[in-house]
């Protein structure tokens, strides 16, 4: 098979339902292999930051990122190789694993993920006034 994927790829969580696609990342994208290694097929340049098949193993959802960066809830057809986009899922976090897992119902309608969120808050003081008396530090260790 020309193209091969690299020994230092890793597999996803497993093969289609059907048994008849593997998911894997390689240095060179997420691609989706045969599973007698005969196909091949490549489905991105870049992560899917968590991915699940579809019950009866005809679509892999995923969660990638755009270019835009955000987070993009996708379905793709395994036959066909048509992606579809579900959600957009919003910003990315700036951390290395901004998603953690990915399950979908029976149905195919509803999904489940842990997506990082990152809150931050701004205080301000005012009328503070510095000098009037000295800090524990100060005191702790002024020059004799």
């Amino acid at each position: 098979m020309s193209g091969s994927p690299t020994p230092t790829g890793t597999i996803g969580n497993g093969g289609s339902t059907t048994g008849d696609w593997i998911t894997w990342e390689t240095a060179d994208g997420f691609v989706l292999v045969s599973s007698d290694g005969t196909r091949e097929r490549k489905l991105s340049d870049g992560p899917w930051f968590a991915h699940t098949w579809s019950r009866d193993g005809t679509h892999l959802f995923g969660i990638r990122e755009t270019e835009a960066l955000r987070l993009s809830l996708v379905s793709l057809d395994a036959t066909t190789g048509t992606v579809e986009v579900i959600a957009d899922l919003g910003p990315t976090a700036p951390v290395n694993n901004p998603v953690k897992g990915l399950s979908v119902s029976a149905d195919g309608h509803r999904f489940v993920t842990s997506i990082v969120s990152l809150r931050a808050d701004l205080w301000t003081a005012a009328h503070v006034s510095w000098q009037d008396s000295p800090s524990v530090w100060r005191r702790l260790f002024r020059r004799p």
